[in-house]
C-alpha cells in the first residue's frame, strides 16, 4: 500500500499554477531589479540605476517565471492527477516485516538509490540520508522513520531541498520518495 502525500491544496490546479508563475516572478523580478539597480546605481547614476532596475526586473521576472514555471508543469504532468508537484514531499508504506528488518531494508533501499547516509538511529527508528546536486536542484535531504504496528511497520519517506528557498525542483523530490518506496515494496514482496 502507498499513500502519497505533497504539500495538499484544496484549490484547482489553474489556481495553485498562477501561485508557482507569481512567486517566481515576484521573487527573481525583484531580486534582479534590486541587484541591476544597485549595480548600475553605483557604476554610473542612482536615478538611472533605479529606473533601469524598476524596467527590467518585472521583465526579468516574466521570462524566468514563464521558462521555470512552464518547464517544472511540462516535467511534473505525469502526475497531473495528484496534488501539486512541490520540491517537499512524503509518501507513507507500510511492510509486513519486523521493526529491525525493515530499518535494515530501508539502510539498504538508500544505498541502492545513491543516497549518503548522514545518520541512522534505531532507537528513534530513523535515517536520514542526503543525494548530490543535479540540474533538478542542489541535493535532497532524505528522512526515513519507521512506525512500529501489531502485524507490519509504517515507513514515511520524506525529502526536502538541501536549498531551503528552492522553489521548483521540476519533480525530483516526488521521483525521490516514489524511487525509494518502489525499492522497498518490491524488495518485500
Amino acid at each position: 500500500m502507498i499513500e502519497n502525500r505533497g504539500v495538499h491544496v484544496d484549490q484547482s490546479n489553474w489556481s495553485v499554477s498562477i501561485k508557482l508563475y507569481l512567486k517566481i516572478l515576484l521573487i527573481t523580478g525583484a531580486t534582479f531589479g534590486l541587484v541591476t539597480a544597485i549595480l548600475v546605481g553605483v557604476a554610473t547614476d542612482l536615478k538611472r540605476g533605479i529606473a533601469l532596475g524598476i524596467c527590467a526586473g518585472p521583465l526579468f521576472g516574466l521570462w524566468m517565471a514563464l521558462t521555470i514555471g512552464t518547464t517544472h508543469k511540462v516535467l511534473t504532468r505525469k502526475y497531473a492527477n495528484s496534488e501539486e508537484v512541490t520540491p517537499n514531499q512524503s509518501t507513507t508504506i507500510e511492510l509486513d516485516s519486523s521493526l529491525d528488518l525493515a530499518f535494515d531494508k530501508s539502510t539498504e533501499a538508500l544505498a541502492q538509490f545513491g543516497a549518503t547516509i548522514r545518520s541512522s538511529d534505531k532507537m528513534k527508528f530513523e535515517i536520514k540520508a542526503a543525494t548530490g546536486m543535479s540540474w533538478k536542484s542542489h541535493g535532497e535531504i532524505l528522512t526515513i522513520r519507521l512506525i512500529p504496528g501489531d502485524q507490519n511497520v509504517r515507513i514515511e519517506i520524506s525529502s526536502s531541498p538541501k536549498l531551503k528557498t528552492t522553489l521548483v525542483d521540476y519533480g525530483k523530490g516526488r521521483e525521490n520518495v516514489d524511487t525509494i518506496a518502489k525499492i522497498l515494496t518490491t524488495r518485500s514482496s
